[in-house]
């Protein structure tokens, strides 16, 4: 029973749930894909070269000193607004407004990497990538479902 409080814009799952879908688990896979995005996007900001060369549909292929300064940038973004998903889920104070942005940014990096992988300028590699980021956004979306559905008593009715 070593489980965190509701917080209070929330209510608590059942204790006899142990659902994959339950608020505690959903949190902590978001929690993980965020905390695992910070690591890489701040690998991708200050390496920028590093990553895109493993990237690319020739490996070890030289990359541009302005294709790197963008990829660094796109890093910098995926670790700090990933740093701000993971502190707000962390901490109960996760806003629907919150993690609807966060999954379409999820959405919109898969979608941004296929879109590469269809022009080639990017490796199949970057297909766990895209399933990664598919799986955390849609996390953010279940979560925000539950922190939005209506509470429901022993009746079954929305209080």
């Amino acid at each position: 029973a070593n489980r965190r409080p509701a917080p209070a814009n929330r209510r608590p799952a059942p204790a006899d749930r142990r659902s994959v879908s339950s608020p505690d688990r959903i949190a902590r896979l978001i929690e993980a894909t965020a905390g695992i995005t910070v690591v890489s996007g701040t690998l991708q900001a200050l390496a920028p070269g590093f990553v895109l060369a493993r990237s690319r549909p020739t490996p070890g292929t030289v990359s541009t000193p302005a294709e790197r300064q963008f990829f660094a940038a796109v890093g910098a973004f995926d670790a700090t607004s990933n740093g701000a998903l993971f502190q707000a889920v962390s901490s109960h104070t996760a806003t629907p407004g919150l993690l609807a942005w966060a999954a379409a940014q999820k959405f919109a990096a898969a979608g941004v990497m296929l879109l590469g992988l269809r022009r080639k300028a990017l490796s199949p590699r970057v297909l766990p990538v895209v399933a990664f980021d598919v799986v955390g956004g849609l996390a953010c979306l279940r979560y925000r479902q539950r922190l939005t559905a209506p509470d429901i008593d022993a009746a079954g009715r929305a209080t």
